[in-house]
């Protein structure tokens, strides 16, 4: 967003911040592998190495600030199974910048305000092994035109979609999401970062988030997101 003193007097989340939002509602999350999609359309980043990663990573951030991503997305990536290659902690860190660090930021200031705030991550795989949970694969399932090729079928894809939409449209109707299958889905408060996890096994989040948190929480609004 632009800045122009006339139809945007200030940073969205400032507005968020000063009670923009508060009479609202908020339903907000992101994909587990948002960064994949993009990456996917860059063939130079499968040949990344190391200096190349650093080089990229300088762009939006700090030598001291790249020591301190590394190893935490390292450390992250061998968790989830992943092999940390160069690509693949650039399309994490990636990710986390422009969606997932922005969404938490979000949320967590709408909820501090006492906000109906409602968070999810969503880890349905696309059938393209590489890509994974990759950007708008929840687009299909929100709005049922799900590609069988790109989002998969079978029943757990119907049983997803299914309570997906009937969360959404619950949310549109009363303010709040709620599908029987997905079980009680609370809205966030400060300090408990509950979220709806969306995927093979639907249900509440155990919390993945906090490793990062603190690294993000350093990083300024202005340099979230696009820049």
């Amino acid at each position: 967003p632009v800045i122009d003193g006339d139809l945007l007097r200030c940073l969205p989340i400032d507005a968020v911040r000063d009670g923009s939002a508060d009479a609202r509602p908020l339903l907000a999350g992101t994909t587990a592998d948002e960064w994949t999609l993009f990456a996917s359309l860059n063939p130079q980043l499968a040949t990344l190495d190391e200096a190349g990663l650093r080089r990229r990573l300088g762009h939006r951030f700090g030598a001291d600030e790249i020591e301190a991503l590394l190893p935490l997305y390292r450390d992250l990536l061998v968790r989830r199974g992943i092999e940390p290659t160069p690509a693949e902690l650039l399309a994490a860190i990636e990710g986390d910048a422009w969606f997932r660090a922005p969404c938490e930021r979000l949320l967590a200031t709408h909820a501090g305000r006492n906000g109906s705030s409602y968070g999810y991550l969503f880890d349905w795989p696309a059938r393209h092994q590489a890509l994974r949970a990759c950007h708008a694969i929840d687009l299909g399932f929100v709005f049922g035109w799900r590609d069988r090729g790109f989002h998969g079928d079978g029943p757990a894809a119907e049983r997803l979609e299914a309570a997906v939409q009937r969360a959404w449209t619950g949310f549109a109707r009363d303010g709040r999401p709620h599908a029987a299958s997905l079980g009680d889905w609370p809205p966030m408060r400060p300090g408990e970062p509950a979220r709806m996890r969306l995927g093979q096994a639907p249900g509440h989040l155990r919390d993945d988030w906090s490793d990062r948190a603190g690294f993000w929480d350093g990083i300024g609004d202005a340099r979230l997101g696009g820049y």
